[in-house]
């Protein structure tokens, strides 16, 4: 029985120890108004001129050009590479996917016996830059070395991939037939990135260690690389030759490497014309004072939040952690981390675990479940867990004074910061918070993964499919579940989240672990990371990407006419 599938928004994350990213809200130069949305200045093509150069900048130094891999993945690596490559799925700022008909005359997704058939027809122009025809061994050598069957392959993720059962060919080599093992509802994040060329994955070593160095011929997208350069690296990229599809509206892109200290200056010297401002005060400051720029604001898919270790002691109680819930003023803490930029911390409250404000399936738990800042409460929570005020004015059981840890990454100051809060904050509640100093040279994020704390702030990283992969962060036994909690509704519905091929019923059930989530306190979302960048005026189809976090495409970036 065949049952054709919608295409669904739904993340892998990644753990970050500090705050880049920018704001949601107004501005006094430029910005969106709605959290979901992207602010690039957009512009059609035809407004754009023929011709110009962007320069931007990079402060992960280059260790392999493989995003697929573990050393390839960081998101600045990401980023510089989108020039080259292009998506087989185009993602705007709001999380909603296009098929990019330069690669796909057409996909076609069924549901035949209980299995997810995805059909693709690649376009005969489809080409690698060595002129290899994409196809059939492109995409079966990529599965291959994703899906986690051979762990000699360092991939950064196997999320998806390891859900497909066979990749066959249909009437061509430009026709392929994924087979998933069931329903896989984020079929299209598979998709998105497309294959890699055959010859970058044919083993382990080519996989793990060919890609050391940039390989024009294994790519496929409007730009190339035309020079590269050492001390500091310095990357050229100019228009593709071979690329079928419109051309660059840029002549050039320049990528340099440069220390993030130091990208205020750069741009305020005229260096750079794109900046990643993030959290720094002092960055967003030489930007908005300089001349001639843009500052560009929306809100991505990334958080802040405290981690409960429920394997503590005192955590180990759910009404503890809710009484700790219901004494920290997270407004408060959201104001002065991100003090001094143009935020507004209501605009970024995150009251859910597993989406963001203006994204379909939001609720705000902490109204629904009274579990939102409420000091009276709070108390009232910690007496009917059996504590009682004692003279010091900290409550008591057992003999035993109500205290718990909060580890502080040393020299990351949004963590210095809310360290000294929430001590301050449950102390008026009647909770003692110690601060336990880490070293975040040598022993972050080893704290987390020995779960050597009570609580712990740091930031998560994902994506616009909120509901890809839930039991990575929260289910039972997960390397990533750091809270260490057992989630039953999650447990019980996590299968069928996974494989519903039902958009409808499948956002309930996911709304109902999250409602779970909240009540169970595994998670506090502090607030919804904002992003903010600077850019030249007059650059157009570029900023701040909320949900899509790179460029629509690269070949209608430029200035506008």
């Amino acid at each position: 029985m065949k049952k054709v599938l919608p295409i669904l928004v739904a993340g892998a994350l990644v753990l970050t120890l500090g705050l880049s990213g920018c704001g949601t809200g107004g501005g006094n130069k430029g910005g969106s108004a709605n959290p979901a949305v992207w602010d690039v200045n957009e512009q059609p093509r035809d407004k754009i001129k023929d011709g110009g150069v962007f320069r931007g900048a990079f402060g992960t130094e280059i260790t392999s050009w493989n995003i697929h891999s573990v050393r390839g993945n960081p998101n600045e690596l990401r980023m510089m590479q989108s020039p080259l490559s292009e998506l087989w799925y185009l993602e705007d700022g709001g999380g909603n996917h296009t098929m990019n008909t330069n690669f796909l005359d057409s996909v076609v997704a069924d549901m035949v016996d209980g299995q997810l058939v995805v059909t693709m027809k690649i376009s005969d122009q489809a080409q690698w830059n060595d002129g290899t025809p994409i196809g059939f061994e492109d995409w079966d050598a990529t599965v291959k070395a994703l899906n986690g069957e051979n762990e000699k392959f360092a991939a950064a993720s196997t999320e998806g991939w390891d859900q497909i059962d066979s990749v066959t060919q249909g009437e061509t080599a430009k026709d392929v037939i994924l087979t998933f093992k069931a329903a896989y509802p984020d079929w299209v994040v598979v998709v998105m990135a497309g294959p890699l060329h055959r010859d970058s994955c044919v083993d382990p070593a080519t996989f793990n260690d060919g890609w050391n160095e940039y390989n024009m011929d294994w790519y496929a997208g409007p730009f190339i690389v035309t020079d590269f350069a050492a001390s500091p690296t310095t990357i050229t990229m100019e228009r593709n030759p071979n690329w079928w599809g419109d051309p660059g509206k840029l002549d050039t892109i320049i990528w340099k490497y440069v220390s993030p200290n130091q990208w205020g200056t750069a741009f305020a010297n005229g260096e750079l014309d794109y900046i990643d401002v993030g959290t720094n005060t002092d960055v967003y400051d030489q930007a908005d004072k300089t001349k001639d720029t843009v500052i560009r604001k929306s809100a991505g898919p990334n958080y802040r939040h405290i981690t409960f270790n429920s394997l503590s002691p005192v955590l180990s109680d759910q009404l503890v952690r809710q009484a700790i819930v219901m004494g920290i003023n997270r407004d408060e803490i959201t104001a002065s981390d991100l003090a001094g930029l143009p935020v507004s911390p209501q605009a970024l409250r995150k009251n859910s675990n597993l989406f963001i404000q203006g994204q379909e399936g939001y609720k705000d738990w902490a109204d629904i479940t009274g579990i939102k800042y409420d000091p009276r409460g709070a108390k009232a929570k910690l007496e009917e867990a059996g504590y009682e005020m004692g003279e010091d004015g900290y409550f008591v059981k057992g003999g035993e004074v109500l205290a718990v840890s909060f580890a502080v990454l040393r020299g990351v100051r949004v963590s210095e910061n809310e360290g000294q809060m929430i001590q301050d904050q449950l102390r008026e509640i009647g909770i003692r918070i110690d601060l336990q100093n880490v070293n975040t040279a040598t022993d972050f994020p080893g704290i987390v993964d020995q779960h050597n704390f009570d609580m712990i702030a740091f930031s998560w990283m994902g994506s616009s499919f909120p509901l890809m992969g839930i039991g990575q962060l929260f289910g039972e036994g997960s390397e990533f579940n750091h809270a260490q909690l057992t989630t039953p509704l999650l447990e019980e519905l996590r299968p069928l989240i996974d494989t519903n091929p039902d958009p409808i019923a499948r956002l309930k059930q996911g709304q109902e672990v999250d409602q779970a989530l909240w009540e169970n306190v595994h998670t506090l979302p502090l607030y919804q990371r904002p992003t903010i960048t600077a850019v030249r005026a007059g650059l157009a189809n570029f900023g701040s990407f909320g949900l899509a976090q790179i460029p629509y495409t690269w070949t209608n970036v430029g200035y506008v006419k």
